[in-house]
């Protein structure tokens, strides 16, 4: 018979089972931020909305790595549309804004 809650696993194994995997982006985040985006408009993203948003943005530069080691920018430039630096740039400001409402006053 377990005991508060024990099921015979460790506690990390439980935290691990509750939480998503690290390449688990949520479904939604990309049907909510679809659209010609014409006007402006509003979101609001929990934290694994936003963590899953910030992983997409680092790590899209592995995608176009020749030979595990060399980053081929134009390839990058060519697939997205858009220059690395854009994705760093706005990968930082995502963390900065979260920074921002979540720091004590």
């Amino acid at each position: 018979m377990c005991e508060d809650g024990d099921d015979g696993r460790s506690a990390r194994a439980r935290r691990s089972a509750a939480a998503p995997s690290a390449g688990a982006v949520p479904v939604r985040v990309p049907t909510r931020l679809a659209g010609d985006h014409k006007a402006t408009r509003d979101y609001v993203l929990d934290l694994r909305e936003l963590h899953a948003i910030h992983a997409a943005l680092t790590a899209a530069a592995t995608v176009f790595l020749i030979d595990r080691t060399y980053f081929a920018a134009e390839n990058f430039h060519v697939k997205l549309s858009f220059h690395r630096e854009n994705f760093d740039a706005l990968a930082l400001s995502l963390v900065q804004a979260v920074s921002d409402v979540t720091a004590p006053e």
